[in-house]
């Protein structure tokens, strides 16, 4: 609910947002609802022992947005993201700069007031038309540099020839591309630069701050099927659009209308016998939290396990409190396979939360 709710009414709440209307009706609502979340929280806590420690975290804190970045409209504009030569897909890119596009078929159901039955069904039903426009069903993959694919400014440096999903993007193949053909990544990183250097604010200020690369994400053995650049614009006060564009701009809207998006702090509370009242944390990251939850439980941290256990935080522990490190469970190794039940149990929750459609 505290997610849903920032994402839809941020500018009622915010005064500095450019669609801000001072004395609406909804300015309290996002107060309103952590209360009701805090009541909750506070009646679960009535319920658990006096020795229990308690941790609430959030994956993510929250911001304004103002808009939504296609960066695949941008990577076409720079010639870096090219369509098939057929009449079909030509058509279609023809049409999408003339404006059919998905966010025009949004707003004739809007102008009949069907807008919420696109919240009625599946994701994947919302996908199948969505391909009806230019998608990436009419990309030429082989003449294809680079694409973005998710909300969050992930950008894919095409240096296989392969798309979203497919087998050519597999770890294997993708690191011997890189290991063969570095110097070619390296070009095709500076061109996705170059062509992200040129977007801007409204007010007309860079709006790229950072371009993270993928060696300078978390490890693991799945790393190198991420995306090879995250991109940060404006503080995320504007995002990418999560399929292949919205329209035919390279700045837009964002279709649904939301104000508030995702931002890159969160909020830690924790309490309890084993908790160091208002302790200082010395820069804690949302890695951290697992291995100190295994520390708390007296559970030992695999040693490849990313962050670290805050022991300043714990009562009795000293900033050198070590974490027990043992083994890293390689995947597959002693692997606990899921029942039926339990894969349904978590299908029904991840559809719940909107993941799934």
């Amino acid at each position: 609910a505290t997610d849903l709710a920032q994402h839809a009414l941020w500018r009622h709440m915010d005064p500095d947002h450019p669609q801000h209307e001072p004395g609406n009706p909804y300015q309290d609502a996002i107060q309103h609802i952590y209360q009701k979340a805090d009541d909750a929280v506070g009646a679960l806590l009535e319920q658990v022992y006096d020795e229990t420690t308690e941790i609430v975290k959030s994956d993510h804190c929250f911001g304004p947005l103002h808009g939504v970045v296609n960066l695949n409209v941008l990577l076409w504009r720079a010639g870096l993201l090219r369509f098939k030569r057929t009449l079909l897909a030509q058509l279609r890119a023809i049409t999408f700069r003339l404006g059919l596009t998905p966010s025009t078929a949004y707003r004739w159901l809007a102008r009949l007031g069907l807008q919420n039955i696109v919240a009625r069904v599946s994701k994947s039903a919302r996908n199948a038309v969505f391909d009806k426009f230019l998608s990436f069903n009419d990309v030429d993959w082989d003449r294809t540099l680079a694409y973005s694919l998710g909300h969050m400014g992930q950008i894919y440096v095409n240096g296989t020839g392969g798309h979203p999903g497919s087998q050519s993007r597999s770890s294997g193949r993708r690191q011997a591309a890189r290991d063969s053909s570095g110097t070619g990544k390296e070009q095709g990183y500076n061109q996705v630069l170059d062509a992200l250097s040129t977007l801007n604010t409204p007010d007309g200020r860079p709006m790229l701050d950072l371009a993270i690369r993928q060696s300078a994400l978390p490890s693991g053995p799945h790393q190198d099927q991420g995306p090879d650049l995250h991109v940060i614009l404006d503080s995320y006060r504007y995002i990418s659009c999560p399929l292949f564009a919205t329209d035919g701009n390279v700045i837009s809207r964002q279709i649904r209308g939301d104000s508030g998006s995702h931002r890159l702090h969160g909020i830690l509370i924790a309490a309890g016998p084993q908790i160091q009242p208002s302790a200082a944390l010395d820069k804690p990251r949302i890695v951290d939290l697992a291995p100190t939850v295994l520390h708390v439980m007296g559970c030992p941290v695999p040693e490849d396990m990313d962050g670290r256990v805050l022991a300043e935080a714990l009562a009795g522990e000293g900033p050198a409190a070590p974490a027990q490190a043992v083994e890293p469970t390689l995947p597959g190794q002693d692997a606990h396979v899921l029942s039926e039940d339990e894969e349904a149990e978590i299908e029904a929750r991840l559809k719940g939360l909107g993941y799934l459609g």
